[in-house]
């Protein structure tokens, strides 16, 4: 008779799942080193202009001489400056050093932020970059107020139907004008101006070419 071998009992699951086991477990992020190198960048913001320093430190923020929450008290331009440190996990890393011309308090936090973002930028393209870039950091907000236009109250409003007629049916406005435009036409040349009863009143305006001759 042949040896027979006692094979091992296979245990019996008691526990069934459709999720497979954890083979490994989850690493824990270490933070990103800093690296001793500044930069320096300059940011604009409509009229704002920001020339600024980051350096390896612990997190201070100096403009025009100034700390950051005496310069800027307003938490929402402080939470902007701020922004770009945030994204990269780089709170309390490094030291801001800037110098701020022109523009209000929005244009200035905007003009700071964009040169804070470049600098880091240029400290570590290669790990900073793509991350800045994403957030939209890296990319100066060109919109500028619009400028008053000649003859408009403002930037872009036409005068209302009843200030019109007023402004055109004005005496001093017609003064030292003559024959130049008419009432029903003022949009036109004498030149190009109708006969008599080809206008859209029956005959000449009061200020028509035909009614000064």
């Amino acid at each position: 008779m042949a040896d027979t071998q006692d094979t091992p009992e296979t245990e019996t699951p008691q526990n069934y799942s459709t999720s497979s086991p954890e083979t490994a477990t989850a690493t824990e992020t270490a933070p990103r080193p800093v690296l001793n190198v500044p930069g320096a960048a300059v940011g604009r913001r409509k009229q704002a202009i920001a020339r600024v320093r980051v350096v390896p430190g612990s997190g201070t923020i100096t403009v025009n001489g100034r700390t950051l929450e005496d310069y800027f008290p307003n938490k929402l331009h402080q939470q902007l400056i701020t922004d770009p440190f945030t994204v990269l996990n780089l709170t309390g890393a490094y030291d801001v050093i800037a110098r701020i011309s022109g523009g209000g308090d929005s244009g200035q936090a905007g003009a700071l932020r964009l040169g804070i973002a470049r600098s880091l930028n240029l400290i570590d393209e290669e790990n900073n970059r793509a991350i800045l870039k994403k957030a939209g950091f890296l990319r100066r907000d060109s919109r500028v107020i619009e400028r008053k236009k000649a003859g408009l109250k403002r930037p872009a409003r036409l005068l209302s139907t009843r200030s019109a007629k007023a402004h055109y049916s004005d005496a001093a406005f017609w003064h030292g004008r003559r024959a130049r435009t008419c009432q029903w036409h003022p949009h036109r040349r004498p030149g190009a101006h109708p006969g008599p009863g080809d206008s859209c009143r029956p005959g000449p305006g009061p200020y028509c070419r035909e009614s000064q001759v």
